[in-house]
């Protein structure tokens, strides 16, 4: 299994902005990627952090290359909700816990 975490700038006053992107586009493309197994959305009041789950480096790399998630990717560039520079990094999954009632917990 991999974590992947993806980092970067939030401009000044782009907080409800982002969150109506992630909820509106970044979610049904990371639902839509084959072995995706979690997304989670997160945010400061100057960065926004995405962290995915995976079931395999491939599924991974197949999401970056697919074309969907490269057309998200230039949408939320040009809408002035980012600045400064991306961070992206992976990680193998060698242990850890998931409680049953964390869907609960999940906004639909």
């Amino acid at each position: 299994m991999i974590l992947r975490i993806w980092k970067v700038g939030l401009a000044p006053g782009q907080a409800s902005a982002l969150e109506r992107f992630a909820h509106d586009v970044s979610l049904p493309m990371f639902r839509a990627q084959s072995g995706c197994l979690a997304v989670f959305f997160t945010r400061s009041d100057t960065a926004c952090v995405t962290v995915t789950v995976w079931e395999s480096t491939q599924a991974v790399e197949r999401m970056e290359a697919s074309e969907r998630y490269q057309s998200v990717v230039a949408a939320i560039e040009q809408t002035g909700i980012l600045c400064g520079h991306h961070q992206t990094d992976t990680f193998a999954v060698y242990g850890g816990a998931v409680d049953a009632a964390l869907a609960q917990h999940m906004a639909p």
